[in-house]
């Protein structure tokens, strides 16, 4: 029997190689020889470490969670005091986080797993009430309904740019994905009614 600090290890390895391979391939590409391949390991040791695509789909689902959690608390903790918006702006836009890539990924799972459903909703629930307290906390005097609109065009975007980042275009397209999110931003100066 494994001790149990190496088997926790190798689970660790293990899911952080389906993760990527998830990420990169799809739900249905993240075969057990790519996720061997990519934890540096013989597939029997991935049965014997983790167990079977339910459970590895099932870990899949908790770390999404956890990440989704991490991610939220993450922006809470380290927005400054002043010029929190342009902060959150920029992190968004400069992490290289994997939630979005990961939520995509799992949209396809849905009908075989709904808890991931419930997952991705609570995650781009959490991410658009941060946006929407952001924006009015910076516009004060723009309508709800405007600063609705635009935490949506923003969590769009974001989601838009996650999708694509894999393409060799990518680093052109996110400034101007920034920038498309400064000129939303911009339009709640003179909220106009919607």
């Amino acid at each position: 029997m494994s001790r149990p600090s190496l088997k926790n290890q190798r689970y660790q390895q293990i899911m952080d190689a389906y993760e990527s391979c998830v990420a990169r391939y799809g739900i249905e590409g993240a075969t057990l020889e790519r996720i061997a391949n990519q934890a540096g390991l013989a597939r029997p040791l991935i049965r014997h470490n983790v167990g079977n695509r339910e459970e590895l789909m099932s870990g899949l689902l908790q770390r999404f969670e956890s990440r989704g959690q991490s991610f939220k608390q993450h922006i809470e903790q380290t927005l400054p005091s002043d010029m929190r918006l342009q902060a959150l702006i920029t992190h968004l836009f400069e992490s290289d986080d994997q939630t979005m890539v990961i939520a995509y990924a799992l949209v396809s799972a849905i009908p075989d797993y709904p808890l991931a459903q419930q997952l991705i909703e609570e995650w781009l629930s959490g991410l658009h009430k941060i946006l929407e307290r952001e924006l009015a906390r910076e516009y004060p005097q723009a309508q709800e309904a405007a600063v609705n609109a635009v935490a949506v065009g923003i969590g769009a975007i974001y989601a838009n740019l996650q999708a694509i980042k894999a393409l060799q275009s990518s680093d052109a397209m996110r400034e101007q994905s920034r920038q498309a999110v400064y000129r939303l931003v911009e339009s709640l100066k003179v909220s106009p009614p919607l």
